[in-house]
């Protein structure tokens, strides 16, 4: 229910909206949450679609993690795709300078020897997490877009 609320207020999608989600979790808890699950639906206005271990995420989702388990709210009917593209874009480009501009300071030699190793380190650190974002963000657009054809 707090994962829900949570998607909800982040995607600016009103209570009076109905949404569609899935549970990824393993079957233990699945067993326990199902008797739950009117509950939820009817305290979040939402209606669960799938539960339990093989859960396979919708194409456009926001997901929240818990202990033990992937929480996904469906935004496929609640977003505006051209706007979200467009976004996404942006967030890409400004991703990418992020990349070339660690990259520049990792490749220069003077800073690496200067540096004291845990910066060096925490600079490469921050360089794999772009690199990841970039790969989730790419990811995103290429799913949008398939949307929009």
């Amino acid at each position: 229910l707090g994962a829900i609320r949570e998607i909800r207020s982040r995607q600016n999608v009103g209570p009076k909206d109905s949404v569609n989600f899935h549970v990824q979790t393993d079957a233990t808890a699945a067993k326990i949450l199902q008797p739950m699950m009117p509950f939820v639906e009817s305290m979040a206005n939402a209606k669960l679609q799938s539960i339990g271990q093989q859960v396979a995420p919708p194409a456009i989702n926001a997901m929240v993690t818990l202990d033990q388990m992937n929480v996904y709210v469906d935004l496929s009917s609640l977003i505006d795709v051209p706007a979200e593209i467009q976004r996404n874009e942006k967030l890409l480009e400004n991703i990418v300078k992020q990349i070339a501009s660690k990259q520049s300071k990792l490749s220069n030699e003077t800073f690496v020897s200067r540096a004291p190793n845990d910066v060096v380190e925490k600079e490469r650190g921050s360089l794999n997490e772009l690199i990841d974002q970039q790969k989730v963000v790419q990811a995103s657009l290429e799913q949008l877009r398939q949307m929009k054809s």
